[in-house]
């Protein structure tokens, strides 16, 4: 069990010796924003002697883009 708080950019870690609270993260100004969108479950990793968390983010589809033209380029081939 992982439990995120954005505002304090720490999680709350569930481990077998009881609850680790207060762990600080770092990300992007981005991800941040992404981790607002999180949905489902989160991984805690260890690769090369480093943790990484990993979060499923849910962000809606962009708006279709119709362009009103085209533009051709001819490269002589």
């Amino acid at each position: 069990m992982l439990t995120w708080n954005l505002d304090r950019q720490t999680v709350s870690v569930r481990t077998v010796a009881g609850r680790l609270k207060g762990i600080p993260f770092v990300c992007s100004p981005e991800g941040l924003k992404l981790l607002a969108c999180r949905k489902g479950e989160s991984d805690l990793l260890m690769r090369d002697g480093m943790f990484f968390l990993t979060a499923t983010v849910d962000v809606p589809e962009p708006p279709v883009y119709e362009p009103d033209g085209f533009l051709g380029v001819d490269l002589g081939s």
